[in-house]
Order: structure tokens, then sequence, then C-alpha cells
């Protein structure tokens, strides 16, 4: 259980890291942005490293830009389409302002696909779009349900908006990431009680250990 403390420390200081240098795909910072809404302490940490970043800028010496620099960036703006959000789920990209009520207030109004019983989803951003083959989505698990040992394609990070499950020895809850590597086998239970409710980007396909549970995979689509 050590090594899994110590990494999970590792990979939430990465995550924030990335975050405030602008380094992430958008399907990450948008789980960050709103983790940051949703706990007061991540969000502190992370203004204070913009404000040493800022710090630092201010101090460097500026190079003037080239004559021609906005008429080489305006067509680059103009190609700019490799994230073709649907119009619908383009704010729940948008997350950085949300705040501590943010389950409450969207959660119970979006419609969920339900994926086989006790698990449920909603896309925000398919395969087809995201960066390195990234999809981001919501997914609700009922209380007290377990998870299929399974590993993924690539990582995964998942942000508990509601709920909480634990893995690995290791307790999860809102407002914490989990993030999982294409080594990490693993099976999330959720707490008994109310569903678990988190924002998932992955990429590609996760890899069921059991038989079984790859035979329905294809009807599950995660």
């Amino acid at each position: 259980m050590g090594d899994n403390i110590v990494k999970r420390q590792l990979d939430a200081v990465t995550a924030r890291n990335e975050y405030v240098s602008g380094s992430l795909s958008p399907a990450r910072h948008a789980i960050v942005a709103l983790q940051c809404a949703l706990s007061p302490g991540v969000k502190a940490e992370v203004e204070f490293q913009d404000a040493i970043a800022a710090g630092m800028l201010m101090r460097e010496h500026y190079a003037p830009m080239s004559p021609d620099f906005f008429a080489q960036l305006m067509p680059r703006l103009n190609r700019i389409d490799d994230y073709d959000y649907r119009a619908d789920d383009i704010k729940t990209v948008d997350l950085a302002d949300r705040g501590q009520d943010f389950s409450e207030r969207y959660l119970e109004n979006i419609t969920w696909k339900t994926v086989f019983p006790g698990v449920a989803v909603h896309h925000i951003m398919s395969q087809k779009y995201g960066q390195n083959g990234e999809r981001l989505y919501f997914l609700k698990i009922k209380g007290g349900m377990k998870m299929p040992n399974h590993s993924h394609h690539g990582e995964e990070w998942a942000l508990i908006i509601k709920g909480s499950y634990s893995c690995g020895g290791l307790q999860y809850e809102r407002g914490d990431i989990h993030i999982a590597n294409d080594n990490d086998l693993h099976a999330p239970h959720v707490d008994a009680g109310d569903p678990c409710i988190c924002l998932v980007m992955s990429q590609g396909p996760i890899k069921m250990k059991n038989w079984q549970a790859r035979l329905l995979q294809p009807l599950i689509g995660i």
C-alpha cells in the first residue's frame, strides 16, 4: 500500500504541474479544472503555482514580435478543428468556475445511458475527436458495486465528483483524482449507499481480465 500512496501523491502533483504549465490535453485539462472547482486545497495550490510562474515571466526579457506574427497566426487559428465537441456538451469542458455545488446543479440534468445494470455513462468527447485517442465521459456506478478486474490502453484519469470508492487499498472521495496506467490491473469497489459519479478520461477501450466481461464489452462501449 505504501507504494500506492507514493504513486498517488506523485500523480496528483504531476497533473497539477502540467495543468499550470498548459501542457495537458483538453480532456485531462477538463478533469483538473473541475478538481480545482471541487477542492479548495487544490485550487489554492494551483493559484500559488500560477503566481510563481507569473512572477518568473515578469522577470524575463522580452523579444519583439516579428512584423508578420498575426499574419501567420490567423490561418492557424482557422484550422483548429480537432476537437469537434457536441454543441450541447461544450459547456461541460469549460469547468473552471462551476464551484462546490457542481454535482447538484449539473449532473441532475444530464441524460445517462445504461451500459449494464448498475453502470451508466454520459459521453462528452468521443475517441474520434480526442487527442491521443482520448475520450471524456461521466461514469455513474451504483453504491456497493465492485467493477470487474481490468486495465487500460494507455492512461485513465477518474475524478470523483460524488460518492466514493476504494481501490488498491486506497480510498478515493469527492475531489480526488485516480490515475491508472496501462499496467495497473484494478477493480474499484464503490462504497455502499449513494452511487459514485466520476468524470473520466480514458485512452481507448478498457482491457477486461475476465472472459465473460470481454464478451460483453462491445455492448458496454467503454
